[in-house]
């Protein structure tokens, strides 16, 4: 995990949280009764036919202006169907597959939203960088108060937005090289798109459609949006979502992490490798269980109190030194060797599951 923030955020998992406002709506037709007139004897002479045809209709116009304009509010307020509330279980999600690069995207009740975009090619390595190169961006921002368009659709605004690194720089971290990058998925906008469970998919973009798994929907016999979904209509980008469980959900993550290391152990014990080949396995190993990590941290700084996390953090900083120190040691036995990085990333692997499944305890 990295010694920077970025190592206590990084993918995987975590967007939850909402807000506390909601969509605009328009204003429904009110049916309003005609009032019922009735002319009244006075002790003065009495009124003629037209004057009372007169008073009536001026009674009528008056009763159904004060009962359209006090049925107004209530009409809007039935119209706020969608509040950032809402969205708060919800993770967004834009990639191009499992295993591939990926953004993820939580909302949390008070606007505020938070973000990852993650790439990562482990084969490309170079002086300094033994365990391969991570794209990576994480971001946070905020959002202004959900606009209804029309009956399936809320409009966004992306008030601000700030990245955790600076855009197009780099450096070396636990021998990997990050690449900062602008966050994939809402770059380029100041607009998102809120569509709703229920839309129908033919009249959605087919933009949007091809990125959230519909691109021949005709053939599925579907008509429906099943999902909430976000679209950057100028980059034509879009967002499927997908309800989030801390402690179920990142259990089943942390078990498919479990699976595919074990694929990478078997090779390392079974198949013969070159060195060269150990060390990248190695270091994808430790990839997996560090991404792992993080995941598992930005859904504990979703869930925890601010005191529990700020104590958490304290103890994460602690772990971290204590994990440098024993990946040290471990690599001093071979300095200089083929097989130092192999043992430093074996040994970081280690110890890092170790700490994934401790902080997967703490979950509720």
């Amino acid at each position: 995990m990295k010694a920077s923030r970025v190592r206590t955020v990084i993918l995987a998992g975590a967007l939850c949280a909402a807000l506390s406002a909601g969509g605009c709506g328009s204003n429904k037709e009110t049916e309003v009764a005609a009032a019922d007139t009735a002319a009244a004897s006075t002790e003065e002479s009495a009124a003629s036919e037209k004057e009372t045809e007169q008073e009536s209709t001026a009674a009528k116009e008056s009763t159904t202006a004060e009962e359209t304009t006090a049925a107004l509010p209530e009409t809007k307020a039935a119209a706020q169907q969608v509040t950032f509330r809402d969205l708060s279980s919800l993770e967004f999600w834009f990639g191009s597959g499992a295993g591939a690069w990926s953004t993820t995207l939580t909302i949390h009740e008070d606007g505020s939203f938070f973000g990852v975009y993650r790439d990562s090619d482990m084969g490309d390595i170079g002086d300094g960088y033994p365990n391969g190169v991570v794209y990576l961006s994480v971001f946070e921002g905020q959002l202004a108060q959900p606009e209804k368009v029309n009956d399936y659709t809320y409009s966004m605004g992306i008030q601000s937005i700030r990245c955790e690194n600076e855009p197009d720089t780099e450096e070396i971290l636990d021998g990997i090289l990050y690449r900062y990058r602008e966050p994939n998925g809402i770059e380029g906008t100041k607009e998102l798109l809120l569509y709703l469970p229920g839309a129908p998919l033919a009249e959605l973009p087919e933009e949007f459609l091809s990125w959230v798994g519909y691109y021949n929907y005709s053939e599925t016999g579907e008509t429906q949006l099943p999902f909430y979904g976000l679209y950057n209509q100028a980059a034509q980008n879009g967002f499927s979502s997908y309800s989030v469980s801390a402690r179920e959900n990142m259990a089943k993550y942390v078990e498919e992490t479990r699976k595919q290391a074990e694929v990478l152990e078997n090779s390392i014990k079974s198949d013969i490798l070159s060195q060269s080949e150990l060390n990248i396995t190695s270091g994808q190993l430790y990839t997996y269980w560090d991404e792992a990590l993080n995941s598992v941290w930005s859904q504990l700084k979703d869930t925890l109190d601010k005191e529990s996390m700020e104590a958490l953090t304290a103890e994460e900083r602690k772990w971290i030194g204590e994990k440098d120190k024993l990946v040290e040691e471990a690599g001093a036995m071979y300095e200089g060797g083929t097989m130092e990085p192999f043992a430093r990333n074996m040994k970081a692997a280690e110890l890092t599951k170790e700490r994934v499944y401790e902080l997967l305890q703490l979950l509720e």
